[in-house]
Formats: structure tokens, sequence, C-alpha cells
């Protein structure tokens, strides 16, 4: 953090995200919309390497990975990350590995 920088809370930095998130979605809808996979919390090895490719082509990913990182969402997949179950999240690293 910078000198000059004032502090942001963990609030404020997820409104911060999340505000710039929507200003990006309102110009258009991301091609995750309607998607039930990427809202699941239970997602197999086989429903990621489906939705990986997704994020890694979507304009509004490194938003959406901003938006997450300062979020912690409990569930759905994320720019590329699944913030599901962290035992299933384990297994399918483990799976993958």
């Amino acid at each position: 953090m910078s000198v000059n920088q004032p502090y942001l809370s963990r609030e404020d930095r997820i409104d911060a995200a999340y505000s710039q998130l929507s200003r990006a979605l309102e110009t258009r809808a991301p091609e995750c919309n309607g998607i039930d996979l990427f809202t699941t919390d239970k997602l197999t090895r086989v429903d990621i390497e489906v939705l990986k490719p997704i994020c890694a082509a979507c304009d509004a990913a490194l938003l959406c990975r901003q938006y997450a990182r300062a979020a912690k969402p409990k569930h759905g997949f994320w720019a590329g990350r699944n913030y599901g179950d962290r035992k299933a999240v384990q297994d399918v690293a483990r799976q993958a590995g």
C-alpha cells in the first residue's frame, strides 16, 4: 500500500471491486451469464475444465478476479477459480495433479 493511499476496509475493497465489475458488465453480458455451473458449490474436474476456457476468454476476467479476491465468495467459479466447498476443491486439485 502506498504511503499516500488511504486504508480501505475489506468492505470498501469489496464494494469498489463490485462497482467496477458491475459497470463493466452493464455494456456486455459475460459468457458465464445463465450457466448454472458458475454458481454451484460442487464442481467436478470435468466441470472445471469446461468453465476455465470461458473465463480465459472473458473481457471482464480481471475485474471478476479482483472482486473474488476481495469478497472471497463461499461458492461459485470466479475468473477461473473454484470457490466451492474447500474439501471438494482440494479433492479436485488432487485428481488433476
